[in-house]
């Protein structure tokens, strides 16, 4: 069973509706948009389906109740209907009858069944759909599904509504999930949430998380929204502050793994939430401080890196480690790699120079590694791209923290951070290469530097002086 979940009223007139589907606890997947009218001069031109944007499309027109159904019978008056045998539904399998598809695949048994019909019914109209125009997209969050990746979609606690994160970069959101049901089934495992389990380390094969725009809805609602009582203050100062830290930097099983990845898709609890908000604090209130470069060693994939530079300004949604150390580096084998091993793939240079309040430098009673060196940066600090550069067989990315107080309104947006467009055909055409995190620095190089020649050269108007790729 599928019920409506938001209807939207855009510029050209017509409703959009998108389905959300009951059977996912907090769910929701669409694979069809349905736009309909009372305007019959807009359908005129335009009744049919069409695929478009990666979006199957159909159109309809609404008509007079009175008009059109017959008061006695209750029957529809003037149909025009082509009648089929129950042979003829058989024969096509079950593939014809399978809801949850992507879809592509919708679109693919939808001219599939259509060109058999026609072949027997010569008569038979399909729509006119060469010359549909496009669905605008002024709405803040796209209600459609890419056709080669399910969109995870998360509810928008405060408006009570269904927000799918995608890669439309209007919006400020930015996830693909490569495999939605895998990432359901994990969410929705009864270990999940115990913290001795290893089930969140699968996430990270499923998700390429971009940098956003905006504080994403749980994680503002439950951790930037609600100040801290005066017993939680309370907690974090001296050595219950070193125990909330310490939990981070050096407790078993990756716990600060778990709550990254949490705040990356935006899916945490009451008690991480908690643990969130009162780790924040402690990294605030902090009095030792960095305040010039700091380094990180990560592993991610080109197309995560390609956003940063085309957001130009973003939060990173996770806590931030780094090091004041330059040198912790090991690089991603190109054969042979250990699983959920520290492998880096690229290098963080930090610049605090500006602002360094949303930092902590980590002292001896908060880990169990005092050699790391290790400052710790907050969730949701503000970074602006500064460049990019290829040396000595590691690609290293330069980013500076900026004025968190001066950079983000009431609501938990960045102010004045406008980048380009990024349409979904864009995306599909890059293949699986460019989201793939497990590859040496040479390969995510070459790789990244073939996303940005690309995009430059469809976008000439587009700055890539901050590239210096050779």
């Amino acid at each position: 069973m599928a019920q409506v979940s938001r209807i939207m009223i855009t510029k050209t007139s017509f409703l959009r509706l998108t389905f959300r589907s009951t059977t996912k606890r907090r769910l929701c997947y669409s694979h069809i948009i349905l736009v309909i009218s009372k305007e019959s001069a807009f359908f005129h031109v335009t009744m049919g389906y069409q695929y478009q944007h990666g979006i199957p499309t159909v159109y309809l027109q609404l008509l007079s109740f009175e008009d059109h159904v017959d008061s006695n019978s209750g029957r529809l008056r003037n149909l025009r209907f082509y009648e089929f045998s129950t042979e003829w539904l058989e024969r096509r399998g079950n593939a014809t009858r399978v809801r949850e598809s992507s879809p592509e695949d919708l679109d693919r048994m939808v001219n599939h069944i259509v060109e058999r019909y026609k072949s027997r019914n010569k008569d038979f109209v399909w729509g006119m759909k060469d010359s549909i125009p496009p669905i605008p997209h002024e709405n803040k969050y796209r209600e459609s599904v890419d056709f080669s990746e399910f969109m995870l979609c998360t509810e928008d606690l405060a408006n009570q509504e269904v927000m799918c994160i995608s890669p439309e970069f209007k919006g400020t959101q930015g996830m693909i999930v490569t495999d939605s049901s895998a990432l359901v089934d994990i969410l929705s495992d009864k270990n999940f949430r115990d913290e001795e389990s290893s089930l969140f380390h699968q996430i990270k094969q499923l998700v390429v998380a971009f940098p956003t725009r905006t504080i994403m809805p749980r994680c503002f609602e439950m951790v930037f929204s609600k100040p801290l009582s005066s017993s939680e203050i309370a907690e974090c100062m001296l050595d219950g502050g070193n125990r909330i830290i310490r939990k981070y930097t050096s407790f078993a099983n990756w716990y600060c793994t778990r709550i990254n990845l949490l705040l990356a898709i935006d899916r945490m609890e009451a008690e991480e939430s908690e643990y969130a908000k009162r780790l924040n604090h402690c990294i605030i209130m902090q009095e030792s401080k960095w305040s010039t470069l700091v380094y990180r060693g990560a592993l991610h994939c080109p197309l995560e890196i390609f956003v940063f530079a085309l957001k130009h300004k973003f939060f990173i949604p996770s806590f931030v480690s780094t090091s004041i150390i330059h040198g912790f580096w090991e690089a991603f084998p190109t054969r042979n790699p250990k699983p959920n091993y520290s492998y880096q793939n690229v290098m963080f240079e930090i610049d605090l120079t500006k602002y360094n309040k949303r930092s902590a430098l980590i002292t001896e009673a908060q880990t169990k590694y005092p050699d790391e060196g290790e400052c710790l940066l907050s969730c949701y600090n503000v970074y602006e791209w500064k460049g990019y550069r290829y040396e000595d067989g590691i690609p290293i990315i330069s980013l500076e923290v900026q004025d968190f107080e001066s950079s983000v309104d009431s609501t938990g947006k960045i102010y004045g951070s406008q980048h380009g467009d990024l349409p979904l055909e864009w995306f599909e055409r890059r293949g699986t290469r460019v989201r793939e995190r497990n590859i040496t620095p040479e390969s995510f190089h070459y790789t990244l530097k073939d996303i940005v020649m690309r995009y430059k050269k469809s976008n000439p108007a587009w700055d890539d002086s901050s590239f210096n790729i050779q």
